[in-house]
């Protein structure tokens, strides 16, 4: 349910929108800003809500445990050579340090807030990756975009029940569903990744619709550095 917007509210009130037993007391409700399992989630409905400081009553009006629904972030796509190793790839697109595969900072995200079904959470990365010196070079091994979460919950909620994303400037793109070609598994499990990629690995060999994949994401990607641009869930 949602909160009153007004008049009389509660302790009792905020305990049984957002959870708590015993002797609930209020400092017990600041808004968790990293979505790290505090009571309250940071989301739309929970904005008023202080991460710290001061905290009243009144600031719980209208607010609800519920994300609302945000299937849209908003990057400025980068071009960067990340050192790994001995290795130098180059990534395009969105991605920081903390970023897993990538760990370099590449381009920035002004809204990398994402929510469905109730989770909500944050992008941590979308990018392509070549080998440094693309397109003179050899294509790396690896997926025409890959979509890094903060966490598998929120990876699951967006990729369940849906099919692809809308990348502006490019279009729809379903995401891929086979096996990838260079191990085993599935490309994208239903559950249990904090990742989503569109195609699968072609290292080993040559797939011809999926390199094409490959190069049409490339030849968006790269016409995007320094762009805002917007993908939104389908």
């Amino acid at each position: 349910m949602t909160l009153q917007s007004s008049g009389a509210i509660s302790i009792q009130d905020i305990v049984g929108e957002f959870g708590g037993s015993g002797e609930a007391r209020l400092n017990e409700y600041y808004r968790d800003i990293n979505n790290q399992g505090g009571a309250v989630p940071n989301h739309a409905n929970t904005a008023n809500i202080p991460s710290s400081g001061t905290i009243s009553l009144s600031d719980f009006y209208g607010a609800s445990v519920t994300s609302p629904t945000d299937l849209t972030y908003t990057m400025t796509v980068g071009d960067a050579n990340v050192t790994q190793g001995k290795f130098v790839f180059r990534f395009f697109g969105y991605a920081n340090t903390g970023t897993p595969v990538v760990q370099g900072n590449v381009g920035s995200i002004s809204d990398n807030s994402v929510a469905s079904g109730g989770t909500s959470g944050t992008i941590t990365g979308s990018y392509q990756q070549h080998y440094s010196g693309w397109p003179n070079a050899s294509v790396v091994g690896g997926f025409a975009h890959t979509i890094n979460f903060s966490s598998n919950a929120i990876r699951d909620a967006i990729f369940t029940g849906r099919s692809g994303a809308n990348f502006q400037g490019l279009g729809n793109e379903n995401w891929q569903t086979g096996n990838n070609a260079l191990n085993t598994g599935l490309v994208n499990p239903t559950s249990g990744t904090d990742k989503i990629y569109w195609g699968k690995g072609f290292g080993t060999g040559t797939d011809a619709t999926e390199l094409a994949r490959y190069n049409r994401f490339a030849a968006w990607i790269n016409g995007r550095v320094g762009s805002s641009t917007t993908v939104t869930f389908y």
